[in-house]
C-alpha cells in the first residue's frame, strides 16, 4: 500500500510538472515510445529523450535508454507469472501493442511469464516488437523489412543505426539487388 501511495503521489507530481514539447519533439519521442503520455514528462525528461532520439545510437539502444528514463518515474512492480496483456504496456512502452493480433499478444504474455526478471521481460518484448514498431513508426516500411529479411534472415534490425537504415533504404530504392546485398552485407559483416 505504501508503494501504491508513493507511486500515486509521484504520478501526481509528475503530472503537474509535465510540459508540452513542440509537435516535432513529441513526434520524435513517439517514434521510439509510441505509447508514452507526453503530458506526464518533466522538462528534464523531455530534454533527455530528445537528446537520445537525436543521437547516433541504434534504434534499440535509443529505445532502451528512453524507456529507462520514462520508467525511472514509473517503476514497474509486477509478478511476472501473473502478467496479463494489459500489463505489457508497462513493461515496454516503446511497443504499440494495439497493433498486435490476439495471438501475438498471447505469445508476448507467454514470453514475459517465462522471463527471469522485469529487465529480462523488457528485453524479450523489445525483440518481439522491434520490427513491428519500426514499421508502425515509419522508420521502415513492411516491404523494406521483408526485403532486408530476404537478404539476411538473421539480421537484428534493432541494432541498426539511423545511418545504416538510410543506407539500406537507399539501396532498396535503387532496385539493384547487388546494391542491396552489398549494403546489408557491409553492415552485418562489420
Amino acid at each position: 500500500m505504501k508503494r501504491f501511495l508513493t507511486a500515486t503521489a509521484l504520478t501526481t507530481v509528475i503530472a503537474t510538472a509535465g510540459v508540452a514539447g513542440t509537435e516535432g519533439q513529441e513526434a520524435k519521442i513517439k517514434q521510439y515510445l509510441p505509447q508514452t503520455n507526453i503530458e506526464m514528462l518533466s522538462d528534464a525528461q523531455m530534454t533527455q529523450l530528445i537528446t537520445i532520439a537525436n543521437s547516433g545510437d541504434s534504434y534499440s539502444e535509443k529505445t532502451e535508454q528512453m524507456e529507462n528514463i520514462v520508467m525511472e518515474s514509473n517503476p514497474v512492480e509486477l509478478e511476472l507469472r501473473n502478467v496479463q496483456t494489459t500489463d505489457l504496456i508497462y513493461l515496454a512502452p516503446s511497443i504499440d501493442f494495439t497493433a498486435f493480433t490476439a495471438e501475438e499478444l498471447e505469445n508476448a504474455v507467454i514470453v514475459v511469464r517465462d522471463a527471469s526478471s522485469v529487465d529480462d521481460a523488457r528485453q524479450r518484448l523489445r525483440v518481439i516488437g522491434v520490427e513491428r514498431t519500426m514499421v508502425s513508426s515509419g522508420i521502415l516500411s513492411e516491404a523494406e523489412v521483408n526485403t532486408i529479411k530476404t537478404f539476411d534472415p538473421e539480421i537484428n534490425l534493432s541494432e541498426l543505426t539511423d545511418e545504416e537504415i538510410v543506407r539500406i533504404q537507399a539501396a532498396i530504392a535503387s532496385g539493384d539487388r547487388k546494391s542491396i546485398d552489398t549494403a546489408i552485407t557491409s553492415i552485418t559483416d562489420s
